[in-house]
């Protein structure tokens, strides 16, 4: 389909990596129409006046509504969120549709129902669409960089990830996503099969050249050890940690600790909210922001990817280590480029995570993304290809 006859609606449109995304979109100009879709429709004007977008406003919960405004679009992105509440429903809205689909996903349980059967994928192709779930910065990112390392080996053994960052954004959908990912149980892949441990344990120091220095990552939930080992036959271990500066981190512990992260709801006067609830939208403000100083923090990002297998028959163990500028950019970049495979027919029909797709696109757009990088390769560094 050429450009000047494309639509893309951006459900989220509204929020920081929603918004982001349609201003990666405008200004890559491959698109004739930007749908900036969000219930709360002042904000979405604003943006689509801005970038001369267009604005809709849509509750992604109201199934109906949702199947009329994206169908007829070329394309649906899916930023809404936090994903275990609404974006398994949003991707049926999608199948209904027969509209190619991509989301910033990042949460477990929305991905293990996705994968677990072959349901949606099945639905997926006898609709004639890709769906592409889990394309930002992390999950998304550290999956490209893991295809793009793994094309070293012959085989993969397993695959650790980590990824360190400051607070680049603080809405209510973020601090929900990071409270529910730090707290419980959470799956693992290891000894060959997904396995649940404790969020927040086996806690590490990775050291990275480029400032902070060093990040301090544990366990979270994640969708990374959920579809990495669906990829990569054989492979042994999958594990996903995540950090924040230790103020942060000691935040979490502390509310996972005392049960501040449950979203279970209690009574309050004559209605209900759950402790989950109340934090996410209190850390929101900038009162918390006096209290805990989020904004003073200095912003930071950086991942590291180990992969180790063997190559030639012989053991062979990768290390790349990226640093970004962070922000929104970093998922909203990678999901402008997937909208454009997904106009462009690049991408078949059916369920795919970011590790089933060419790393090429992803990896020229680095520079946008302030990327450097390195390859430690056999404990021997050098620039990264």
């Amino acid at each position: 389909m050429a450009a000047h006859e494309r639509t893309v609606v951006v459900l989220g449109g509204a929020g920081s990596v929603g918004a982001e995304t349609v201003r990666q979109l405008s200004q890559r100009d491959k698109f004739a129409k930007i749908i900036v879709a969000d219930r709360n429709v002042e904000d979405a004007q604003n943006l689509a006046q801005q970038l001369g977008a267009e604005a809709s406003e849509i509750d992604v919960t109201d199934r109906a509504a949702l199947t009329d405004l994206i169908r007829g679009s070329s394309v649906v992105l899916n930023t809404a969120g936090p994903f275990f509440l609404y974006g398994t429903e949003v991707i049926r809205s999608a199948i209904e549709a027969r509209v190619p689909y991509a989301d910033v996903n990042d949460e477990e349980e929305p991905i293990l129902e996705l994968f677990s059967t072959d349901d949606i994928d099945r639905a997926a192709r006898d609709a004639g669409i890709p769906l592409v779930v889990g394309l930002g910065t992390s999950p998304g990112l550290t999956n490209i960089l893991t295809r793009y390392g793994a094309q070293e080996f012959d085989t993969v053994d397993s695959v650790q990830i980590a990824l360190a960052t400051g607070p680049w954004t603080r809405g209510i959908a973020v601090w929900s996503h990071h409270l529910h990912a730090h707290s419980g149980q959470t799956t693992i892949y290891r000894n060959g099969d997904w396995t649940q441990v404790p969020a927040m344990s086996e806690e590490e120091i990775i050291t990275f050249p480029w400032a902070p220095g060093q990040g301090q990552v544990h366990i979270v939930s994640h969708p990374e050890p959920l579809t990495l080992p669906r990829f990569f036959p054989g492979i042994q271990e999958v594990v996903f940690k995540l950090g924040h500066p230790e103020n942060v981190n000691r935040l979490y512990r502390d509310l996972s600790k005392y049960g501040l992260t449950s979203e279970s709801s209690i009574p309050y006067g004559t209605s209900e909210i759950s402790p989950a609830g109340f934090i996410a939208a209190y850390l929101s403000t900038n009162q918390a922001d006096q209290v805990f100083g989020f904004s003073k923090l200095t912003p930071y990002s950086m991942r590291e990817v180990r992969i180790a297998g063997r190559r030639d028959g012989r053991p062979l163990k990768l290390r790349y280590q990226v640093s970004m500028k962070g922000g929104p950019i970093e998922s909203g970049l990678p999901l402008a480029i997937t909208a454009e495979l997904l106009a462009d027919g690049e991408i078949s029909a059916g369920l795919f995570s970011p590790e089933a797709l060419d790393p090429a696109p992803f990896l020229r757009a680095f520079p946008e993304l302030g990327a450097r990088s390195r390859l430690i390769r056999e404990e021997e560094p050098s620039a990264l290809a």
